[in-house]
């Protein structure tokens, strides 16, 4: 946890911006919150011209919608901070203005979440930057190395 959708108008980001795009939401989860890595997915998703509407009318093509399902716990000032760094850092990958990018965070209990096949365990902030140890620890060793190799 978290699942980054970014919706865009096609062919709007080349293999290149994506790949920044996914390493700056990574980073900045990781820097943030303390989540390992191969908790952190991003997923691209072109919608076209002709399916994305604001105002009753057909939406600019620049803008770049980004929904994030996370783990609920965070305070609004925890929340504030991501938001505001990967605006910016998608904005700069996908050369666009701060302004074009639309950022929701989707607040899930923890018990509606299961990533590798484990129910996550509820934020603690408390535990940061390692609150994914208690959940990694009921891994088995084999898998606990696949995922180790994804960070």
């Amino acid at each position: 946890m978290p699942t980054y959708s970014c919706f865009t108008s096609p062919g709007k980001l080349t293999l290149a911006q994506k790949e920044e795009i996914a390493r700056i939401c990574t980073d900045i989860y990781h820097e943030e919150f303390g989540i390992a890595r191969y908790l952190i997915e991003v997923i691209f998703f072109e919608v076209a011209k002709d399916d994305r509407y604001i105002a009753g009318k057909p939406a600019p093509p620049d803008l770049l919608w980004i929904r994030c399902d996370v783990r609920e716990g965070r305070t609004p000032e925890m929340k504030a901070r991501l938001f505001h760094r990967v605006q910016q850092g998608v904005a700069r990958a996908a050369n666009v203005p701060e302004e074009a990018i639309w950022f929701y965070l989707d607040d899930l209990p923890s018990w509606n979440i299961m990533e590798w096949g484990h129910i996550m365990p509820k934020f603690r902030p408390e535990l940061v930057p390692h609150q994914d140890d208690p959940w990694f620890q009921e891994l088995s060793a084999s898998f606990k190395e696949s995922l180790q190799k994804l960070a």
